[in-house]
This record gives C-alpha cells, sequence and structure tokens, in this order.
C-alpha cells in the first residue's frame, strides 16, 4: 500500500464532505417525506462540519486572526479558559450529586 501526502488526504476530506452535501440536498429535493428530510438534513450537517474540520486550519491560516485583531485573538482565548472551568465545574457538581443519591 503506497503512502499519500497531507494534500492528497485533505482532498479527500474536503471531496467527502461534499459529496455528503450533495447526497443531502438530493435526498431532500426528492423526498416526499418528513423522515427523508430528516435523512437529508444528517447527510447535510455531517457534510457541512466535515467541510468545517476540513478546511479550518486553512481558512485560520488565511486570516490570521491574532495579526489582525490581537484583541479578539486574547478574548477567544479567555473565553475558552472560561468554558473549560465552567464544564469542570459541572462535572464536579455532577460527581457531588452522584455521590449523595440513596440509592
Amino acid at each position: 500500500m503506497n503512502p499519500i501526502s497531507v494534500g492528497e488526504y485533505h482532498g479527500l476530506c474536503v471531496g467527502s464532505a461534499l459529496l455528503s452535501i450533495v447526497a443531502g440536498c438530493i435526498i431532500i429535493g426528492v423526498s416526499r417525506e418528513c423522515d427523508a428530510d430528516a435523512v437529508g438534513g444528517i447527510f447535510l450537517g455531517a457534510g457541512g462540519l466535515g467541510l468545517l474540520i476540513s478546511i479550518y486550519p486553512f481558512i485560520k491560516a488565511w486570516l490570521n486572526i491574532n495579526h489582525i485583531l490581537p484583541s479578539f485573538g486574547k478574548l477567544f482565548d479567555i473565553l475558552i479558559h472560561y468554558l473549560k472551568i465552567q464544564f469542570k465545574d459541572l462535572q464536579h457538581k455532577h460527581l457531588i450529586a452522584q455521590s449523595h443519591e440513596p440509592w
């Protein structure tokens, strides 16, 4: 088996995400029931998320947010730190609540 390059890997990721988006559009376009629309929406959501994950590093490098708006980059870091603290606090409260359950 031949190894693939990073560029080929990213190309495959983007291609599969775009294929999922196209499949979702086709499913929604030809469906006549609500259930099929939901399946098409799942394909669209998964494809959109896959596309975002695949191209995020390129968009981040292209925009270079920290050089354009340094305060925005710092604010984003502070927000991430705050959310991590809140999540840890929530986990701690959940563990305490489980330990006090009577059963």
